[in-house]
Parts: structure tokens; C-alpha cells; sequence
């Protein structure tokens, strides 16, 4: 899925659904982790984030991480 198709999915929900969706950016999800460690893989797509093994390889526009604090 590109940009333009995301827009317009975010577009759609944030016409006809609750709560509002926000569109952001890997780099701008990671800003929300400044001062945490951040785990191994970082800010990843969800299905990214420590894959079992045979799990399908795919990417989501949904991303992901988890920080704790140092």
C-alpha cells in the first residue's frame, strides 16, 4: 500500500469512524519513546515486531515498539 492509499483509508474512517485516526510516520512514533529504551527491533510495523518463525512476511501500516525506562 502506498501513501496516497493510506490517506484515503485515514480519510474514510476519520469521516465515518470513532476515534479519529492520526497518520504517522515511523520516525514520528519513535519521537514518542525519546528518553526510553527502546527494545529490539525499534519502531517496526506490527508484524515486524519479533515474528514467530513461519510467520507471514508482511508489512502493515500499523507500527510498533516497546521502551522501558533506563
Amino acid at each position: 500500500m502506498n501513501r496516497a492509499q493510506a490517506d484515503d483509508i485515514v480519510s474514510f474512517w476519520n469521516a465515518h469512524g470513532t476515534p479519529k485516526i492520526v497518520y504517522r510516520s515511523s520516525a514520528q512514533i519513535a519521537r514518542f519513546f525519546e528518553g526510553l529504551d527502546l527494545l529490539t527491533p525499534g519502531v517496526v510495523p506490527c508484524s515486524r515486531w519479533r515474528p514467530d518463525p513461519g510467520d507471514p512476511d508482511l508489512d502493515v501500516n500499523q507500527y510498533c515498539g516497546v521502551g522501558r525506562k533506563p
